[in-house]
């Protein structure tokens, strides 16, 4: 299959995702009842849905829901891939269902998985559910900055200013031109400073 030759090899200039997908595509015209057609539909729709989040491109995530909802249901992948679109739809309940539903994942996407779920959650206001996750989401992924800045965030919600604190912080060790979590530093230091002055 020339599509997973464009998947997995690097080329001098990069992978070349659109020929990735537009081989897919072809696949799925040509045969769509065979072998593949599970793994090339999830692929195109995974691809899919980083372009069209990246671009808020309604129709490409249209068009990877599709997909996601003629293969196989029980594929973690495809749960997370759904959670994706459901998160980005605002239909939080129903991103919720689908990350949590999503097992066996490989420990590279585990961190994703209680990410995005954590953000779901902080969707919702479910502040002290949110703070569970993303601590899961920190012990799993150290180095993870937009975990730890997630999780700062609900500490902040719950009036936890001193974890915030230091969460912002991890954040911003990890890169200083992460700009919400240096300007959520500058705000939580701010608010602690005059809590110390009363």
């Amino acid at each position: 299959m020339l599509g997973k030759i464009y998947e997995d090899v690097e080329f001098k200039d990069g992978k070349y995702y659109s020929k990735m997908v537009s081989n897919y595509e072809k696949y799925i015209e040509l045969k769509p009842e065979g072998k593949r057609i599970d793994y090339v539909k999830l692929r195109a729709a995974q691809y899919y849905i980083r372009d069209g989040l990246a671009e808020q491109n309604v129709d490409l995530l249209d068009k990877a829901e599709e997909y996601l909802k003629s293969i196989d249901q029980s594929n973690s992948d495809v749960k997370m891939a759904l959670g994706a679109i459901y998160l980005n739809e605002q239909n939080y309940d129903q991103a919720i269902a689908e990350f949590e539903k999503s097992i066996n994942l490989p420990p590279s996407e585990l961190k994703l998985k209680y990410n995005s779920l954590g953000l779901a959650y902080i969707k919702k206001q479910s502040y002290a559910k949110a703070e569970k996750i993303l601590e899961i989401a920190v012990r799993i992924s150290p180095k993870d900055k937009y975990a730890r800045n997630n999780l700062g965030f609900v500490y902040v919600q719950q009036g936890k200013l001193n974890e915030a604190r230091e969460q912002f912080a991890e954040a911003v060790k990890l890169d200083r031109s992460y700009k919400n979590a240096v300007e959520n530093l500058q705000w939580v230091e701010n608010e602690l400073n005059k809590k110390r002055s009363k």
